[in-house]
């Protein structure tokens, strides 16, 4: 398997989980949205329901007070009229009329009808009415307007009891448009009115003039007092939730229509946003990931180069040390014995520079050989706060001779690490003498001790010098590079080494004109 399909092996399983958690997730969503509007549709239907049910009953007992007046009783066609003018509201009624006990209309309102003309005898409605009971009509054709009407009739009573005529109206269209026309269900809904027999009383997309079967669903809440129904609407094919509440003295039936894509839309929305996004998001995850992996193999190819640097320096200062060193010993001594001859005192600034270049070359072999072959750690506890004491007092000379002034900011409380003693004081002696060197006269060097938290300890060795810029920060600490024009560019190297032998890390910031800071973070020890 090679790393192509290792990646989208990764890939996948971090994607796969997202997009189905997503889509889980969106489709939870639905079903709680999809509940929360079926609750509140049932709320609404069935307030509205009670509202429309109080409304026309209410009607109905008016109009069974007015049939009572002694007007309706002794048959007054004109004082009859007159009372229907009086009680009628054009708002809510197209038509009143009297009927006799023949079927014959004797007086109407808003028109009067002549009784030759119309009779209603013959109508189930009128013969119900004459039984003596009052009552409220489905949808039915009238025998008036050749329309659907839906009726209120009431039977009037003589002063005996005897049923002589009814009084009878039609709900006029914006009776019903009043009362549901303004109900909104969800984002396209409505509400709509059918009879006991299942057929359409009122919609607002329903021809009036035609009596039209409510959908199958009615089927569904017949009988129920509310019920919730979705499938597919005759009307648009769509598929429709219906909220469905039986008004019980009417024997009507009260609905609520709305789309299932009001619902669903927005969560289809949601769960291609959110796949979107997740794509992105994985997408980002994959670049970061490789750019990771890059840099990790970047710095890895560097840790190598320089591995191999250092094992090539370690097999030549294996190899060479001795060579070098006896020569070297037996120069200096020579040198040291010429500056006390009185006849080489004119060349002694010869001399000195001679020794000084000694010195010089065995401190590269020093450091090579330091670096090559790392010594053997003498690990216990560490006071850094001592350690850090004692080092700056040490460099405190260098400081006053070259005019820097070297503060120290200790921790509160001591600071134990676990480590070699000599070397971190060799780690902070090298900083400490850099530091000094980059920072010109009347300038100043600053090392800090403290608590990083629970787990490491920091020290900052930070300097106003001149700083690096970043092409030259990038090389510091590799082997051999130095800015210095006598350095041997190892002393980095090796305390970037001996600082992560101690399981910690150096890192260093510079800003040209400004300093540069050196952090050593070192892990406390565990302290009984």
């Amino acid at each position: 398997m090679n790393k192509l399909q290792i990646k989208i092996i990764y890939f996948l399983m971090v994607a796969i989980p997202l997009v189905a958690g997503s889509y889980f997730f969106v489709y939870e969503n639905i079903t709680q949205r999809k509940t929360a509007e079926i609750n509140k549709n049932m709320t609404i239907t069935r307030s509205m329901a009670m509202f429309i049910e109080y409304d026309i009953n209410g009607e109905l007992e008016r109009m069974k007070q007015v049939a009572s007046l002694p007007v309706f009783k002794n048959f007054d066609q004109d004082k009859m009229y007159e009372a229907i003018e009086l009680f009628y509201s054009p708002n809510h009624k197209e038509q009143f009329y009297v009927a006799d006990s023949e079927g014959n209309i004797v007086t109407g309102y808003p028109e009067y009808i002549p009784s030759s003309n119309y009779n209603l005898k013959q109508s189930p409605y009128f013969i119900k009415a004459m039984q003596g009971k009052a009552f409220v009509t489905g949808e039915h054709k009238s025998l008036l307007t050749g329309d659907y009407k839906t009726g209120l009739y009431v039977p009037i009573f003589d002063n005996s009891g005897k049923v002589i005529g009814i009084l009878a109206s039609h709900l006029a269209n914006s009776f019903f448009k009043h009362h549901l026309d303004p109900i909104r269900i969800g984002q396209s809904g409505s509400m709509s009115l059918a009879d006991g027999s299942g057929y359409y009383i009122y919609d607002k997309d329903v021809d009036n003039n035609k009596k039209l079967v409510f959908c199958s669903c009615y089927k569904d809440g017949e009988g129920k007092a509310i019920s919730v129904t979705e499938r597919k609407s005759l009307r648009n094919g769509k598929m429709t939730i219906f909220t469905i509440v039986h008004l019980e003295s009417l024997d009507w039936y009260l609905v609520a229509t709305q789309l299932s894509s009001d619902i669903t839309a927005p969560g289809i929305a949601m769960i291609t946003r959110n796949i979107v996004m997740a794509a992105l998001l994985l997408m980002t995850l994959f670049v970061l990931w490789q750019y990771k992996a890059s840099l990790e193999q970047r710095n890895l190819l560097i840790k190598r180069q320089n591995a191999e640097k250092l094992a090539l320096v370690g097999e030549l200062a294996a190899g060479m040390a001795h060579e070098i060193r006896n020569p070297l010993t037996t120069i200096k001594g020579f040198t040291d014995l010429l500056k006390t001859r009185e006849k080489y005192r004119d060349d002694r600034d010869i001399l000195e520079l001679l020794g000084s270049s000694v010195d010089h070359i065995e401190g590269i072999v020093r450091e090579t050989l330091l670096l090559a072959k790392p010594q053997k750690m003498e690990t216990g506890n560490v006071d850094l706060g001592q350690l850090v004491g004692e080092t700056c007092d040490f460099m405190k000379n260098e400081a006053l001779l070259k005019e820097i002034n070297l503060e120290l900011i200790t921790a509160e409380r001591p600071l134990f690490v676990n480590g070699d003693r000599q070397h971190l004081k060799q780690v902070l002696i090298n900083i400490i003498k850099n530091s000094l060197e980059a920072t010109p006269k009347e300038g100043s060097v600053t090392v800090k001790l403290a608590k990083i938290d629970c787990f490491t300890a920091g020290i900052t060795v930070k300097d106003t010098g001149t700083g690096m810029p970043p092409e030259v920060l990038d090389k510091i600490g590799t082997p051999f590079f130095t800015t210095k024009d006598n350095g041997t560019g190892l002393g980095l190297s090796v305390c970037r080494r001996l600082v992560e032998e101690h399981k910690g890390v150096l890192k260093i910031t510079s800003t040209p004109g400004r300093g540069t800071t050196v952090e050593i973070s070192l892990p406390l020890a565990e302290m009984d």
